[in-house]
């Protein structure tokens, strides 16, 4: 019972760190952000592979949705650092 609880609290400050690095790249669009999106991918591959663990070896659906919010919150830093294309559509 003690594991499922150190797991959800975990969770929750893996979530926090990654809610800090989301709101981190939203306040950087347009800088070179290579390692926060190599950082974000990577804990996005993490939270995805505890899900499917998860989901196989079975356990609290809290930990579960931790670590769906988690990926969540990955995949959303990945995206705010990918840069823009530069308006390849004007001048046509």
């Amino acid at each position: 019972m003690e594991a499922v609880v150190f797991e959800i609290i975990m969770g929750i400050f893996f979530d926090a760190g990654m809610l800090a690095m989301v709101v981190h790249a939203a306040q950087h669009i347009g800088e070179d952000t290579g390692r926060v999106r190599f950082t974000a991918a990577v804990f996005a591959i993490g939270f995805f592979l505890g899900m499917i663990a998860k989901c196989v070896v079975g356990g609290s659906y809290i930990a579960l949705a931790l670590y769906a919010l988690g990926f969540v919150l990955s995949y959303t830093a990945v995206v705010f650092t990918v840069p823009e294309k530069e308006h390849a559509y004007e001048g046509r």
